[in-house]
């Protein structure tokens, strides 16, 4: 406890005063016995004696150390304080890192941008959470709207190819039918060739016949005048010889047969 004047002091029903501890002591010692009194002056001796020590070599060896203590201690509080700073980092970037997996990097800005918008509103920032969403909303909508119109060029794009290939593939429709025709077409002129061609060998072989027939034929009339020539000739002969050894009526007769013999 403190007395009014500020110094330290003792109250168990009476107060000591510890700056004139050994006046009192000494007003007391009236009271006891002489060996009570000795007790006390060897006490008081003793602390004498106690008080004529040289403690500062010892002081100063506790100061050291105490001084080195505290650096080794302060050395040692500021590399738990780096190891501990350090590994709350990497807890923190481990952490974003397991909220950033599986999301895209609008849907990052637009957690951050909530997470800011939060905290101004709790230290009462309204005004600026409202502004922070509302920039957020406005770049979102630039993107969805980008990101519409882009999908919508893609599709727009593919309906493009596809029509493209549709109508590559009816004009190589077109194109191969056109070859399958103009294939067809020569089948049938070529068809049409050797028909004509066996016509007119045929045509050919048959007048070919027709004129070695009638060229037979001519042969055989003439074989067959000559063979009546030689019998009318011969008629003739026999008729003359028997016209100069006959009489003139049998000659005549003879003549006359010779001669329808010729005609």
């Amino acid at each position: 406890m403190n007395d009014e004047d500020g110094a330290a002091a003792l109250e168990v029903g009476f107060i000591i005063n510890t700056e004139a501890a050994f006046a009192e002591i000494l007003k007391l010692g009236q009271m006891f016995s002489a060996e009570t009194q000795d007790i006390i002056r060897n006490a008081t001796r003793i602390e004498a004696a106690a008080g004529g020590i040289k403690l500062a070599g010892a002081t100063s060896a506790v100061a050291s150390f105490g001084a080195a203590a505290t650096r080794e201690g302060a050395n040692a509080a500021r590399e738990f304080a780096r190891v501990e700073k350090a590994g709350e980092a990497m807890v923190r970037q481990l952490e974003r890192q397991g909220d950033a997996f599986g999301r895209t990097r609008e849907q990052m800005r637009g957690i951050k941008a909530e997470t800011a918008a939060l905290a101004a509103e709790q230290k009462g920032l309204t005004e600026l959470a409202e502004r922070i969403r509302a920039a957020e909303e406005s770049i979102y909508g630039k993107e969805s709207a980008a990101a519409a119109k882009a999908r919508a060029d893609v599709a727009a794009l593919a309906d493009e190819k596809t029509a493209a290939a549709n109508q590559a593939a009816a004009a190589a429709e077109v194109e191969a039918q056109a070859t399958r025709s103009a294939a067809l077409a020569h089948a049938m002129f070529e068809a049409r060739v050797r028909e004509g061609v066996q016509a007119m060998k045929e045509q050919a072989a048959a007048a070919r016949a027709s004129e070695m027939e009638a060229h037979a034929q001519e042969i055989r009339s003439a074989a067959r005048a000559y063979d009546m020539f030689e019998a009318a000739a011969a008629a003739a002969c026999c008729a003359a010889a028997a016209f100069s050894s006959a009489s003139p009526a049998t000659s005549a007769r003879a003549f006359a047969a010779a001669a329808l013999s010729l005609s």
